[in-house]
Formats: structure tokens, sequence, C-alpha cells
């Protein structure tokens, strides 16, 4: 499998997934026209022209970068990605530990088809696997449940808590002096 790290991928991870017989390109090095890309399209576009797997370590941090990466995916049922989450600074060893921890399973995912991994951590439920018409599905439930929570039934508006009834002159604690 060929790989293309894109820009947000750091060049330590890369180095040491070369090192472990990885055949990875990076967008910064390899890829000088798509350098400074701000449109997730036309480097989606190159890795699936390249025949690559497109790597991430920021991807889904950006909410308008994700959408578009969704859509594009979804739309022309073409592009196999990969984004690695949850490592706030970047560390590559963190990137390439959890990249090690799931290929067992998402290699067999890519190689079955199109579709877009999300790695979140160590752990066996934190890998999430999509495939372009599983994309098209979630758009509509999400809209579907936006839909019933617009159409639930009205709740009756708070009661304001009663005050408190004045204690007479004989209920009161005595002062102290």
């Amino acid at each position: 499998m060929k790989f293309l790290a894109d820009e947000g991928f750091p060049h330590n991870a890369v180095e040491m997934l070369k090192g472990l017989g990885w055949d990875i390109h990076e967008i910064v090095i390899d890829v000088p026209k798509l350098r400074g890309c701000d449109d997730v399209k036309d480097v989606l576009v190159y890795a699936k022209r390249a025949r690559r797997v497109l790597v991430s370590s920021d991807m889904f941090k950006d909410r308008q970068t994700r959408t578009a990466m969704w859509r594009n995916v979804r739309e022309t049922k073409r592009g196999k990605v990969i984004s690695v989450t949850g490592t706030a600074e970047n560390i590559p060893t963190q990137i390439v530990g959890k990249l090690l921890f799931h290929q067992d399973r998402w290699e067999v995912f890519l190689e079955q088809g199109h579709g877009i991994v999300q790695i979140g951590d160590l752990k066996a439920d934190m890998l999430r696997m999509w495939r372009p018409e599983q994309l098209n599905v979630m758009s509509h439930v999400r809209v579907q449940q936006g839909e019933a929570y617009l159409n639930r039934p009205k709740q009756l508006p708070l009661r304001k808590p009663k005050k408190p009834a004045k204690l007479s002159a004989s209920e009161r604690l005595p002062e102290v002096p």
C-alpha cells in the first residue's frame, strides 16, 4: 500500500514509517505543486490519481476541511483516507504507534475498497471506518435527528419556587447577645 502524508503530518513520523519500509510521500517535499494548498479536494484528487492513501494527523480538527473531505469521498465514491486524531502536539512516536496498533484492521478495510479511517487512540474502540455509502447515510441521520429535536413535544415552563413563609415572632430563634 502506498501513502501520501499531508502538510499537517509530522516529518519525523514520515521518516519513522519509511524506516519501517512504508512507501510514503510527503506533500511538502515530494509534491511541491500541492504545497500550501487550502483545498482538500485537490489533495484528494492527487492521492486518488497516484493511488495513494492520504494520511493526516489533523484533518478532523477543522470542521470545514473534514466536511469537504467527507463530501468528496461520498460523491465520487472513491478515496482512501486515514486521519490520526487525539494528538494535541502531533508527537511523531504517538502517531506512528497509533497507526501500527490498528494496522491489521484498517489495512484490510482499505484493501477491500475506498473509505475513511479515523484513529483516535490505542484502544480497540477508538478506530472508526466508513465506506463512501455510509457517509451518505450519516448525513441524513443527522438531519433526521435534528428534525426530531425540533418536533419534540413542548415542555411545560419551570415553576418558580415558592417563597418561604415568614416566621412569626414565636417561631424565630432568639438572637444571641
